[in-house]
């Protein structure tokens, strides 16, 4: 009879989750820990639903709690790591980063989380190995292959190397600007700057109001001498340094 009970609680909360009331799941649980103190899952479940409505301080002392009665699920050893990361003991938070990154059957929607915690904690080689994973679970999404870029980037790999994940990414959102101007400038360091400006070619440089993609895109069409879309890339920057000197409310 109390394992039906828990599992209704815990279905009940991850209803309550799924459509939003995470405030209501949490008072669910946290009735039901009244009278069962001693379940480490719907501790565990606590300190998950506590994390997703930014209470931490309730999160960390729950998957805390709920670790002195049970074996952590990956999920919730992700929450006491992202608790640890955001109060500053780094060492303990790339500990469970670490081990979570040697799993093999880690849900796949873990894999983002994950991938960001193992690179603020300086495993880039870790993030780097998440992040491929990512991309063989999701091959039609971009963000993974912009993450393999990001960490490829930071072990200083070389340009060409990196310049297959970036077209792959290109490629599953064309109609990302930011992408098209990331390649063009890859493909620009790499000595193609003809091809980095052929890219870029239909961006419409007036309308941008990222200042080191412009940057990024004059410096590409300097290169290759044209001036007519370099000046555009200079025009516009000049227009939002002196939107952002001029003092608000200035027309």
């Amino acid at each position: 009879m109390a394992n039906s009970a828990i599992d209704d609680t815990y279905e009940r909360a991850v209803g309550l989750f799924n459509v939003n009331r995470i405030d209501d799941a949490v008072d669910l649980v946290t009735a039901d820990l009244d009278q069962r103190a001693d379940d480490g899952r719907l501790w565990e479940l606590l300190g998950t639903l506590a994390y997703a409505k930014d209470d931490f301080e309730l999160a960390l002392t729950a998957i805390e709690r709920a670790s002195l009665l049970i074996p952590l699920s990956p999920r919730a050893q992700l929450v006491l790591a992202k608790c640890y990361d955001r109060g500053g003991f780094r060492e303990s938070a790339s500990a469970i980063y670490c081990h979570l990154a040697t799993l093999p059957d880690l849900a796949v929607d873990l894999l983002a989380t994950l991938a960001a915690g193992l690179g603020r904690c300086g495993e880039c080689e870790l993030a780097l190995q998440v992040c491929r994973r990512a991309a063989e679970s999701f091959p039609d999404r971009a963000d993974p292959h912009l993450g393999i870029v990001h960490y490829m980037r930071r072990l200083r790999r070389p340009v060409k190397q990196i310049l297959p994940s970036m077209f792959r990414a290109h490629h599953l959102e064309p109609e990302n600007v930011e992408y098209r101007v990331r390649l063009a400038w890859m493909l620009h360091e790499s000595g193609c700057s003809a091809a980095g400006a052929y890219l870029l070619e239909g961006v419409d440089c007036e309308e941008f109001s990222c200042i080191r993609c412009l940057t990024l895109m004059q410096t590409i069409f300097d290169s290759v001498g044209d001036e007519t879309n370099a000046n555009v890339c200079r025009q516009r920057l000049a227009i939002l340094a002196s939107d952002w000197s001029s003092p608000e409310g200035d027309d």
